[in-house]
C-alpha cells in the first residue's frame, strides 16, 4: 500500500503555545482527527495560527501526530489582501507536498489552495457545512455583498469539481452547492457523540424556577443571534417568568453583547462564561440548564443543538438551515424575530408536560447521530478520496444525496 498524504484546510484560528495547536472557540473533540488518520499515512491540517496569551486555557489540543501548518495569520478581508501575496505562496507550497486535500468550509484558504489544487490535477474534497453567502449577508462590512458573491461561486465549482464531497444537511446544503455529474456526494454530519454524550431524556413535572437558559457559539459575527436572545431576556423578564441565560462562546463581539446586557440592565440574570472546553465541562452546564436557546440567522447543523440534544435538554430555535431536520416546527421560530422567540420561550415552560416531551424527542433524534451511525459513512467518504490517488474508482458506486 502507497504512503497517502492528506491536507486538511480549515478556516478555523488556531492558537499555539509551547508547540501545541488548540482551537480556542470551538474546541475539537479528540475523536476528530481519528477517521482521517485511520484512512491516510500523513495527514496536515493547514490553517491560521497565532501565539497563545500566557496561561491561555488549552482545551482538547490537537494531537502531535497531527502536522500543523500555519498559514500566514490575518483577521478580516482587508488584511488578508494586504497579505495575499504571501497567503499565495504558503497555499501553493501545501499544494506542492500533499497528494490529496479535504477542503472544509468555504473562505479564503480553501479557494487559495483550491486555485493551486486544480493547477497540479490532484484529487481533493469537500466538506460542506455553511453557506458562506448566507453568513457573509449577516456581517458588517462594506464588502460583504461582494464577499457573498466569491464565496459562494468559489464553493459551487469546487464541489463540481472535486472527487467527492460530503454535506452536514440532508436537503438544504445540498440544493445550494450541488455536486457535479461525476462527483460523489455524502451526507456526513460532523458532530462527534459516543455512548459516554448521552444521558437518558427528562422529565419535568413542575416549572423549573428559576428557568436556566442556554446558549453555544462562538462570538465573532452577530449571526449567532446573541442580540435578540438578549432582549428576549428582558422581555421575558418584565412578563414575570423567573429565568437567567448562560452564554458559552468567545469571538470579537463579546464586549459588544457584555455590553448591550449592562444597557438592558440584565446585572446576573445573563452570565457570560467565554470558552468552555468541549468535554465535561461543556456538557455539566448542559446538564444544568432547562432548555437550550438557538436564535441563529443561519446555520447547517449546528453540533451545539445535537450535543444538547444527547443530554436530553429541550430547545428551541429557529427555521433556518439544516435546524429543521433535527427540531420539530413546533419548536421553531422565525429568524430575527423577538417577539416570537418570547412567545416561543414562555409557551413551551408553562408546561412540564411539554417539556418533556421536547426532550424525549431531541434524545430520540440525537441518538441518529451517534459516532457508530456517523463513523461508517465518514471513513467511507475518506476512503474514497484515497482511491483516487492511483486512478478514479471503477466500480461504478456513487453515493447520492436526495
Amino acid at each position: 500500500m502507497s504512503r497517502v498524504s492528506c491536507c486538511c484546510v480549515v478556516e478555523a484560528r488556531l492558537a499555539e503555545q509551547g508547540g501545541a495547536y488548540w482551537h480556542p472557540g470551538q474546541t475539537y473533540p479528540p475523536s476528530q482527527w481519528r477517521d482521517l488518520e485511520s484512512t491516510f499515512e500523513s495527514v496536515s491540517v493547514l490553517a491560521r495560527v497565532q501565539p497563545a496569551n500566557q496561561g491561555a486555557q488549552r482545551a482538547n489540543a490537537l494531537p502531535p501526530s497531527i502536522h500543523v501548518i500555519r498559514f500566514p495569520y490575518y483577521l478580516g478581508p482587508w488584511r488578508a489582501l494586504l497579505r495575499l501575496p504571501m497567503l499565495l505562496v504558503a497555499a501553493r507550497r501545501a499544494a506542492e507536498t500533499h497528494d490529496v486535500f479535504v477542503l472544509r468550509d468555504a473562505g479564503l484558504l480553501s479557494l487559495l489552495v483550491y486555485f493551486w489544487v486544480r493547477r497540479f490535477r490532484k484529487p481533493f474534497a469537500v466538506e460542506v457545512v455553511s453557506d458562506p453567502a448566507e453568513i457573509m449577508r449577516t456581517i458588517d462590512h462594506p464588502l460583504r455583498a461582494l464577499w457573498g458573491v466569491l464565496f459562494r461561486s468559489a464553493l459551487r465549482r469546487e464541489c463540481q469539481s472535486a472527487v467527492a464531497v460530503s454535506y452536514v444537511t440532508r436537503a438544504v446544503l445540498q440544493r445550494a452547492y450541488p455536486p457535479g455529474a461525476g462527483t460523489e456526494a455524502f451526507v456526513v454530519n460532523d458532530v462527534r457523540l459516543g455512548d459516554e454524550q448521552y444521558t437518558p431524556p427528562r422529565q419535568h413535572t413542575v416549572v423549573p424556577r428559576p428557568l436556566q437558559l442556554l446558549h453555544v457559539g462562538n462570538m465573532n459575527q452577530i449571526y449567532k443571534g446573541h442580540a435578540e436572545l438578549l432582549r428576549a431576556l428582558v422581555a421575558l423578564t418584565r412578563a414575570g417568568l423567573d429565568c437567567q441565560l448562560t452564554l458559552v462562546g468567545d469571538g470579537t463581539n463579546r464586549l459588544r453583547f457584555e455590553e448591550l446586557a449592562t444597557h438592558l440592565g440584565l446585572g446576573d440574570r445573563a452570565r457570560f462564561r467565554g470558552n468552555v472546553a468541549w468535554g465535561a465541562p461543556l456538557f455539566r452546564l448542559m446538564d444544568e440548564a432547562h432548555l437550550f436557546v438557538f436564535p441563529s440567522y443561519t446555520e447547517g447543523s449546528p453540533k451545539a443543538l445535537i450535543e444538547a440534544m444527547a443530554r436530553g435538554l429541550p430547545a428551541v430555535a429557529t427555521r433556518v438551515g439544516g435546524i429543521p431536520e433535527l427540531l420539530a416546527d413546533e419548536d421553531l421560530v422565525r429568524p430575527r424575530d423577538v417577539q416570537a422567540l418570547v412567545a416561543k420561550i414562555s409557551e413551551v415552560c408553562a408546561h412540564p408536560d411539554r417539556l418533556t416531551a421536547m426532550s424525549e424527542r431531541n434524545h430520540r433524534t440525537a441518538l441518529e447521530y451517534h459516532e457508530r451511525s456517523v463513523a461508517p459513512q465518514r471513513q467511507l467518504f475518506y476512503r474514497r478520496i484515497r482511491t483516487y490517488v492511483e486512478g478514479p474508482p471503477n466500480d461504478g458506486v456513487a453515493v447520492r444525496c436526495d
